[in-house]
């Protein structure tokens, strides 16, 4: 199968959602990368690669809203899992992400 999944890369199709499957539960980490790298190549030829280091701090997780954008979300601020952060809480994490350079 992954000789198939090989040649749908190359040739620009889509996989089936079962081959899908098949690339996480059985294709080790190198294979999946490999075929990762070659759509990248694609797209983008060039040998340099980069990363984002991103920080997105929320000072709640409670929220009203039913929007599909988070699935974090909290209805009830009695949930044991909801949080509202403090200013002094939200003023560690901003310095924490600042000094990781985000």
């Amino acid at each position: 199968m992954l000789n198939n999944i090989k040649e749908k890369v190359h040739n620009n199709d889509r996989i089936t959602f079962d081959e899908g499957i098949y690339l996480l539960e059985k294709v080790s980490i190198y294979d999946l990368g490999q075929l990762a790298n070659n759509i990248r190549r694609k797209i983008n030829p060039s040998n340099i690669v980069t990363f984002v280091i991103d920080t997105n701090l929320n000072y709640t997780n409670i929220c009203d809203a039913f929007c599909s954008f988070c699935s974090f979300y909290r209805t009830d601020p009695k949930d044991p899992s909801a949080y509202t952060f403090s200013v002094e809480e939200m003023m560690k994490k901003i310095e924490k992400a600042r000094d990781k350079g985000c």
